[in-house]
């Protein structure tokens, strides 16, 4: 993890040749205090932000993200670490700026040291995710998402809900 004057990096991945998106301590692209969240950066020599994707407090919400390979780097895997017992892994869709939750998962590794990470990883193509979980009480397992279909209907923040 690296430090300097209040700004801290956590998890990054790179989009594209030129993005790096990371979740960390950052000074916003407006300006002001440095606000924990996940940031978008080109790769421009300036170490600067040039995007906030959305802000979280970074007690509760540091995950792993990666950005979902892909045409136009519309989305952003993510989880989370133990929050109230439970590991939560979602996707966020840039152009809407909507969240889609994938997982709500018990917690069942004991103690901060021997914690489970999801750790959110693809397929070569992007359509297939795999994670590590231990909320079926057998220890590490590796579990298999198909992302195929929200891909292929990302959210239309303007859709009417029924």
């Amino acid at each position: 993890m690296g430090q300097m004057s209040g700004i801290c990096i956590t998890i990054q991945a790179t989009i594209r040749d030129n993005y790096i998106l990371d979740f960390g301590k950052h000074m916003s692209p407006g300006g002001g205090s440095p606000l924990a969240g996940y940031f978008l950066f080109k790769d421009d020599g300036t170490g600067r932000a040039k995007d906030l994707l959305w802000a979280t407090d970074s007690s509760k919400f540091n995950g792993h993200d990666s950005h979902v390979p892909g045409p136009g780097g519309d989305w952003i895997i993510s989880d989370t670490y133990v929050i109230d017992g439970f590991q939560y892994l979602f996707m966020y869709h840039r152009p809407t700026k909507l969240f889609v939750p994938l997982a709500k998962l018990k917690s069942t590794a004991e103690g901060d040291f021997l914690r489970v990470d999801l750790h959110p990883r693809f397929s070569r193509d992007g359509r297939i995710v795999t994670i590590d979980a231990t909320h079926e009480g057998l220890g590490r397992q590796v579990y298999v998402i198909d992302i195929s279909h929200i891909l292929n209907h990302p959210p239309n923040r303007h859709a009417s809900v029924r």
